[in-house]
């Protein structure tokens, strides 16, 4: 879980949607 907190710092936008198939 940190490491995904850690990681949402350099996200793209197309990484965040990946994230919101998971989390909702």
């Amino acid at each position: 879980m940190k490491l995904t907190i850690i990681r949402l710092e350099n996200f793209s936008d197309q990484d965040r949607i990946d994230l919101q198939k998971i989390w909702p």
